[in-house]
């Protein structure tokens, strides 16, 4: 199996960071193959940014992204970038309503391709918890809830080698919320 993931948004809002956990996660933790890769405009924030990570069970002849099986979306416009450029059928939208709008023509389009679109609150999460900048980290815990190509340990253990201290603590908790907030959505 071979999985495409793109989290797009803003620069700032730890984009290529969450890819680089994901990427991290299912390589050294769940033993996969994956290759990670970013793109980002000249400003250092506020301009467009997307990681695109590629996860497998077998060797990763390609590591671009062409059309993909999950897409985040933290901005409107990279929403309105990439919102239909899904596989044939199937797939996983994660987006944050506060920052995007998807509308009834798109959800049509989706239902029709039977991607699942999930509204997550992210940013407003990430502020009850102390900090928005973890959003970033809600999303990646929803993306291994709601599609399993990474498990929830080793997306934790990814956090864990990552940062340490107030910085693990913290994004440690988004990511066991974003697990919580994709399981809602698995429940329903």
């Amino acid at each position: 199996m071979r999985w495409e993931i793109r989290i797009s948004g803003f620069g700032g809002q730890g984009i290529i960071f969450a890819g680089l956990i994901i990427g991290k996660a299912a390589s050294l933790y769940d033993s996969k193959h994956a290759v990670q890769t970013q793109s980002y405009g000249p400003q250092a924030r506020g301009g467009s940014c997307r990681s695109d990570i590629v996860i497998s069970d077998q060797e990763i002849r390609y590591p671009r992204v062409g059309n993909f099986d999950a897409l985040v979306a933290l901005s409107q416009s990279a929403y309105d970038r990439f919102k239909r450029k899904f596989h044939q059928s199937g797939g996983v939208l994660i987006y944050d309503p506060s920052m995007v709008n998807v509308s009834d023509d798109d959800l049509s389009f989706f239902k029709m391709n039977h991607i699942r679109p999930f509204a997550l609150n992210a940013i407003r999460e990430a502020e009850i918890l102390g900090k928005s900048i973890c959003a970033n980290m809600i999303m990646a815990g929803a993306v291994s809830e709601l599609t399993g190509y990474v498990s929830r340990q080793a997306l934790k253990k990814s956090i864990e080698s990552a940062l340490d201290g107030k910085k693990a603590i913290l994004n440690l908790k988004a990511v066991e919320r974003g697990f919580e907030l994709g399981g809602e959505y698995e429940a329903e």
